[in-house]
């Protein structure tokens, strides 16, 4: 016998009954509704959930703001979750400076709607924040709700269906400033290079197209000497790490590669790897005498090398463009690229595609000499 139902949605069926779950200042009825296959699974979930409210576990439960409910999952359960320091931190960087201090801080959080947060989206991008930023924030929030929801604070997910203001518009904007150097500028820093402690860290960088933190995790034992191949199965990275207190400090960590395409496996030019020498040993290729490379560190001494050199002053990063942006120059796919890089899709990869045509003239230009 097919189970009654009074409530359908997305094309499935449902038992839905509603109940008062508190009130108002004003005396107004807090209403919820609670949904099952059928009438007894719906009263079940109701009477469960009265029942909590009964024995105080959802106390003040039309009180509670956004920020208090927000904080203490933050901080007392999803830091806890086996994700990375780096997540965490970031997670953490999110809820301090964007969501405490937006003016949904302090909503009620029974009342939130998606339309709430849209009108506060709006407000932020018009008051400078950059779509980036503002997605990254509504993420941290549908995880936020997703917890919400299973505790029984809301009903559905208010950061569904939002739409992210000037997202599209950055994306391109970004593409538009896209660092790299030319094969003329390369030959200058090359020159510029030799003797200097960077010497072989910016060659590797141009030379394979691996990320900063990919490149200071390398180790002698992650190269295959014999087929000239580099095994990226780490990075590192510094990251504020959390104590029982809340408190944060610097710490140094070996991590996963970015994605599951990271790790991958990189062919090294064979005038490249000359220059590496050979070793039986798990050390780091490239260290800062004996130590770890620190970002801030690699990123104040290549500052003051491309200066003191009068270089064009571009990020380490570029390097990576620049090594992408040759190879395309050169007439490799765009796929064969993507994977060179360990990008996770193809659509990643796409970002360089603005330059190709400019690349492709100037390479067909250098027939000139022969015509």
């Amino acid at each position: 016998m097919a189970k009654k139902t009074n409530f359908e949605v997305n094309g499935k069926q449902y038992y839905r009954v509603t109940r008062t779950v508190g009130h108002k200042p004003d005396g107004t009825p807090i209403k919820k509704q609670f949904y099952g296959t059928g009438i007894n699974e719906a009263n079940k979930k109701a009477d469960e959930y009265m029942d909590k409210i009964q024995s105080g576990l959802l106390n003040d439960f039309d009180k509670i703001t956004l920020i208090e409910l927000m904080s203490k999952w933050l901080y007392e359960i999803k830091k806890y979750d086996d994700i990375k320091p780096s997540t965490f931190e970031s997670y953490d960087v999110t809820f301090r400076r964007y969501i405490q201090t937006s003016e949904i801080a302090n909503c009620r959080l029974y009342n939130m709607k998606t339309i709430t947060l849209q009108d506060c989206y709006i407000k932020m991008s018009k008051n400078g924040f950059s779509g980036a930023k503002i997605k990254k924030m509504n993420k941290l929030l549908y995880q936020f709700f997703k917890y919400a929801i299973n505790e029984g604070y809301l009903n559905r997910n208010p950061a569904e269906n939002i739409v992210i203001p000037k997202l599209e518009e950055e994306k391109k904007l970004k593409e538009d400033k896209l660092e790299y150097y030319s094969e003329e500028e390369v030959k200058l820093l090359k020159k510029s290079l030799k003797g200097n402690e960077l010497e072989l860290l910016v060659l590797f960088a141009l030379g394979t197209g691996l990320r900063q933190g990919e490149l200071l995790a390398l180790r002698y034992s992650d190269i295959d000497y014999d087929n000239m191949q580099i095994h990226v199965q780490r990075t590192v990275k510094t990251n504020y790490v959390f104590d029982a207190n809340n408190k944060k400090h610097r710490q140094l960590n070996f991590l996963e590669p970015k994605t599951k395409n990271s790790n991958r496996i990189v062919d090294i030019p064979s005038s490249l790897f000359k220059l590496l020498p050979v070793k039986n040993t798990d050390e780091l290729i490239f260290t800062d005498n004996g130590n770890v490379w620190e970002a801030r560190k690699l990123y104040r001494h290549w500052n003051y090398f491309l200066r003191d050199n009068k270089l064009p002053v571009k990020k380490f990063h570029s390097l990576r463009h620049t090594y992408a942006t040759l190879l395309l120059s050169k007439g490799v796919e765009l796929i064969t690229v993507s994977k060179l890089l360990g990008h996770s899709s193809l659509q990643i990869t796409e970002i360089y595609s603005h330059v190709i045509p400019k690349l492709k003239t100037n390479a067909v230009n250098k027939l000139n000499d022969i015509f």
